[in-house]
């Protein structure tokens, strides 16, 4: 019995790798004939290559992963025509629902990750409210949509396809916490240490892409990516405070032109060494896990020894 299991598997192995090849031939044909075949076109360009049958099982397999779909013809003949991958794999999403669960779940996907309120969506697809809350629990349950919460509406859903990350416009970005409140001590610390930096220069000046390059490398913030427009906002709210000027535009060493920023004035009452500052300690500490609160001090450590480098390079002492 052994060696009849064997030569059978051997076989079943044999024609799924023969099944296959046919397939990866017939979307290369489909390729070649502008992406649609009908069936008689495709038996007459693959006869030789393959029986009529293998042919058929062939093409059945490719739509039912979708990557070939069957269409209408105006004569009413049918016409097989090649799907993308990323088609491929959105009709797969969607088979098994409903009329209307696909009709919410293409506005949704129209909506990107500004996402839509469950209002629009019974607006724009003509639905009762019942019915559209049914269809979002069920398109949740798939796991094909999320509910998120904007910072311009606490209160309210929005929905948007489970794989996208919500716009800052709906998370607030940086400046925000994860329990979506504005973050007065993060924008405090970075100006304190923005202000440290650029003192401490030896030109008294520096760009945003040096400030958050030093943020970055200090590990000041964990946790929270900045970007250098979230680095410029903030180097302009000192601006605003007077504590900072825009010098004028330099060359980056990137390519392309920035702002380039000089200090003004010291205030040895307002502007703390970042060691002695209670809101860089708090937000240091509540940014490590507890395997890492050991190493706290050290990373304050390393941030202070990265500004008296700076210092010992202006020539400015302590």
């Amino acid at each position: 019995m052994a060696p009849k299991r064997a030569a059978a598997a051997s076989a079943a192995s044999s024609s799924s790798s023969d099944g296959g090849a046919l397939q990866e031939k017939l979307v290369r044909l489909f390729e070649e004939l502008d992406g649609s075949a009908t069936k008689e076109a495709l038996e007459e360009r693959m006869s030789g290559t393959a029986p009529k049958g293998a042919l058929m099982a062939a093409l059945n397999s490719l739509l039912a992963i979708k990557r070939v779909a069957i269409s209408k013809t105006a004569a009413g003949g049918l016409v097989f025509r090649l799907q993308s991958d990323q088609s491929a794999k959105r009709a797969r999403t969607l088979d098994g629902l409903t009329a209307e669960d696909r009709l919410l779940y293409q506005e949704i996907e129209r909506a990107g990750n500004a996402g839509i309120k469950s209002k629009d969506l019974r607006v724009r697809s003509n639905l009762q409210q019942q019915q559209v809350a049914k269809v979002l629990r069920t398109l949740e349950s798939r796991g094909l949509i999320r509910s998120v919460k904007s910072v311009a509406a606490k209160n309210q859903k929005l929905y948007m396809l489970a794989g996208l990350e919500p716009s800052v416009a709906v998370t607030g970005g940086a400046w925000y916490t994860d329990d979506q409140e504005f973050d007065h001590a993060l924008i405090q610390v970075l100006q304190q240490a923005s202000l440290e930096y650029i003192a401490r220069s030896a030109t008294l000046t520096a760009t945003a892409q040096q400030v958050r390059d030093f943020i970055t490398s200090s590990g000041l913030i964990r946790g929270k990516p900045l970007s250098l427009s979230d680095v410029d906002s903030v180097l302009q709210s000192l601006v605003f405070d007077a504590k900072l000027e825009i010098t004028g535009r330099c060359d980056l060493s990137g390519g392309g032109e920035g702002k380039e920023y000089k200090y003004l004035q010291f205030d040895g009452a307002s502007l703390l060494p970042i060691k002695e500052s209670p809101l860089a300690l708090a937000l240091l500490a509540a940014s490590y896990s507890d395997d890492e609160a050991a190493e706290e001090g050290e990373e304050v450590e390393a941030l202070l020894r990265t500004l008296e480098r700076g210092e010992q390079a202006a020539g400015r002492p302590r």
